[in-house]
């Protein structure tokens, strides 16, 4: 999450995402199939359909959470600055776990999407994979796996970022893999995409909005995933939702985290920053296009935010089961859903127009 938010994006000439082969050297596969449990798999297969929701859920466990934190997150990945070969490998880690959970490419046949990401224009990659549904409108589930690298003195020189956004992304992960076995085939389908650049002010979102694989028009929302590893300790299970005023999406939140009795609030709730973050991350570049687009995220930013200290051992994964577990169950009752959210009066304006491929924040 960005503090402060850039408003000014770079011209839409930069953004054309660009689709590169897929493959994943045997290490990084094989780290993969470690830290996830599952096995290495070069391309996606149907993966086997739970008797029940609640069963496909069970897969999202703090022990698999903590798998791909560990993964993102550990010293050997340098804080997966934009550019780094860190972050490629990261790329590819992401693109083989959706492989092997079943997760399908995305349009163009390929899950890494090369775009202008870095702050002098060069290139990383988005990170895509699918489960179709049966209808041609999206749902989105999002985070952005960058983080802010190495500063250049101390005992501890690694920014690790865990919280930020190894948790995020390890949530999009582990619900993917749960959703790819729920018991029916969604109506919409169900996008979920690994953002680079979101450090350097939504680079890798903003070049997915400018150019995107799907029509912006057909989706329907955008779940943005963001620092769901330090929840409040007075009340780990609140969750809170930027903008959570601006659209009826918090609905869908409230169902889903009926059963494990979380609660989703408004940003304001947790404090004046949090209150307005609702500019400070991915859904941004979508928002400005008109698509319905929060980021959740999980207790107040801390004095971890953005420091050497965000380690793998200040994650909270017991914590973050059932906020990823209310999640998912928002996320699947909108993908076999007929209703849509929509943007409420207290939206500012220029998020409620139209989605089109032109539009700027």
């Amino acid at each position: 999450m960005r503090v402060p938010v850039l408003l000014a994006m770079l011209s839409l000439g930069v953004f054309a995402c660009r689709s590169t082969a897929d493959g994943v050297p045997a290490e990084a596969s094989e780290a993969s199939s470690e830290a996830s449990g599952r096995p290495p798999a070069e391309s996606a297969e149907a993966a086997p359909r739970a008797p029940s929701l609640d069963a496909a859920l069970e897969s999202i466990t703090a022990e698999e959470l903590r798998g791909h934190v560990t993964r993102l997150a550990s010293d050997s990945m340098r804080g997966r600055a934009t550019p780094s070969a860190e972050l490629d490998e990261a790329a590819q880690y992401l693109a083989q776990t959706f492989a092997s959970s079943g997760i399908s490419s995305g349009p163009s046949g390929h899950r890494k999407l090369a775009v202008a990401c870095g702050p002098r224009g060069e290139d990383a990659f988005n990170v895509l994979g699918m489960l179709p549904g049966t209808t041609d409108e999206v749902i989105m589930v999002t985070a952005h796996y960058d983080h802010v690298g190495e500063t250049a003195e101390g005992d501890d020189r690694i920014f690790n970022g865990a919280n930020d956004n190894a948790s995020g992304v390890a949530a999009v992960l582990s619900l993917a893999h749960a959703l790819a076995r729920a018991p029916t085939q969604p109506r919409r389908s169900l996008a979920f995409v690994a953002f680079c650049g979101e450090e350097h002010h939504f680079l890798g979102s903003t070049a997915f909005a400018a150019a995107p694989p799907f029509e912006l028009g057909k989706v329907v929302a955008m779940f943005n995933l963001e620092m769901l590893g330090h929840p409040d300790p007075a009340d780990p299970r609140r969750a809170w939702v930027t903008g959570h005023a601006y659209s009826s999406l918090h609905e869908w939140l409230d169902r889903g985290g009926a059963k494990d009795e979380v609660t989703f609030v408004s940003g304001k709730a947790i404090g004046p920053v949090e209150g307005n973050a609702f500019e400070r991350s991915d859904n941004l570049p979508f928002a400005a296009q008109g698509v319905v687009a929060h980021t959740i995220a999980a207790g107040p930013l801390d004095e971890h935010y953005h420091a050497v200290s965000d380690e793998i051992s200040r994650v909270d994964f017991e914590a973050m089961v059932p906020l990823v577990r209310s999640i998912a169950r928002a996320v699947d009752e909108l993908a076999h859903s007929e209703a849509r959210p929509v943007w409420s009066d207290e939206a500012p304006g220029r998020f409620t127009r139209p989605a089109s491929n032109t539009s700027r924040p």
